[in-house]
């Protein structure tokens, strides 16, 4: 199981906005935009790890010479964090999206759960690649591409309620941080 979790720390920008909402109600409203979070990353973002582009948007580290030519041999390809493909096909099966609600430090988020293969945790040498840390890898092109739908929701929501009728942006008073939980 690879637990990996977006964090978004809520600051003052809503005091500031005078978008005011209670707890109880912020919660409910917001927990089906982290749930879409979560799934947009499973969905959109999970399988770029598996392509060719992945290696330098990610920052694998390198393989060996020799097991790149094993797998070339044997298997006809050189798609990163692939070699007989069972971890991409047991990762890509369970969508796992779990709402983290608020807690008393103002942290909301969505935690996915990805159900791999045992070996993802087996290392020979402590220089061999940790291939689930770098699965969890998310670049700032993926960042915005969830910041940006988070935001748009989030407005959704806010024009909905009526609570504050002009437009803001709430990715100032947000930031994103990706925190890796393993």
């Amino acid at each position: 199981m690879i637990p990996f979790q977006i964090i978004v720390k809520r600051t003052g920008a809503f005091v500031e906005t005078g978008v005011l909402f209670s707890k109880k109600k912020w919660k409910e409203l917001t927990k089906p935009i982290w749930e879409a979070a979560g799934k947009l990353w499973f969905k959109a973002i999970l399988k770029k790890h598996f392509t060719l582009q992945a290696k330098q948007e990610y920052g694998y580290q390198d393989r060996t010479a020799k097991y790149m030519k094993k797998k070339a041999r044997m298997f006809h390809h050189q798609l990163p964090l692939v070699f007989t493909g069972d971890m991409l096909r047991a990762v890509s099966q369970v969508e796992d999206v779990r709402y983290i609600p608020e807690t008393n430090s103002h942290e909301q988020g969505v935690h996915v759960v990805l159900h791999g293969t045992p070996y993802m945790y087996m290392r020979a040498h402590s220089t061999d690649p940790n291939k689930a840390e770098e699965l969890r890898e998310i670049s700032e092109k993926d960042a915005k591409l969830i910041a940006d739908m988070i935001n748009t929701e989030l407005q959704k929501v806010v024009d909905a309620e009526k609570s504050f009728p002009e437009r803001f942006n709430i990715a100032q008073g947000l930031h994103s941080e990706p925190q890796i939980n393993s």
